[in-house]
């Protein structure tokens, strides 16, 4: 019989070196460094339509890799029961073409790159916040920017709206942009 602790290495283990395969667990990682830059972040204890809780702001994050990244926009959101069972009544918080709209206050994309040749990253890549770049933007900018009805928006589009800088810059801009600074 194999001890717990074994198991529990050899499944963290395999969590760790599916990291640069998975997009589900590179993004749970995207989301766990724009956390560390941001700093006194809470995650919400049940599926949410938001990632993170930050200084009261309800923030998206959403990842990609390479030259010709693209990110998901969520446009719809759910609400859940506090028990995390169950939807709550009138769970689906968008119910049509009209209802369509950004739901976080903060959206920030966290872009690893990777040059122009390299469709997989490496592990020690995805590991290594230092690689990773971030935009943020507001539910007002992005409103105004881009269409509810959007799946996806290019990296070069998104740089045209916003700036993608280095980590430890990620606070300060999203401070002031909101208004909190």
């Amino acid at each position: 019989m194999v001890a717990s602790a074994e198991l529990q290495q050899r499944f963290q283990a395999r969590l760790l070196t599916g990291l640069h395969t998975n997009n589900v667990l590179r993004g749970a990682w995207a989301e766990e460094i724009a956390a560390h830059y941001l700093g006194d972040c809470r995650f919400p204890e049940q599926w949410s339509y938001f990632d993170l809780d930050w200084e009261g702001q309800k923030v998206s994050v959403k990842h990609s890799v390479g030259s010709a990244a693209r990110f998901a926009i969520p446009r719809t959101a759910y609400a859940w029961e506090p028990d995390g069972a169950t939807p709550a009544s009138g769970a689906f918080l968008g119910s049509g073409p009209n209802d369509r709209r950004f739901w976080c206050d903060l959206y920030v994309f966290a872009w690893l790159d990777l040059g122009h040749k390299v469709r997989v990253p490496s592990l020690e890549q995805v590991l290594e916040p230092s690689q990773w770049r971030f935009a943020t933007l507001t539910r007002a900018q992005m409103e105004a920017r881009f269409d509810p009805e959007a799946r996806s928006v290019g990296r070069s589009v998104l740089a045209e709206h916003t700036p993608f800088v280095p980590g430890p810059e990620l606070a300060p801009i999203a401070r002031r942009e909101l208004g909190l600074a």
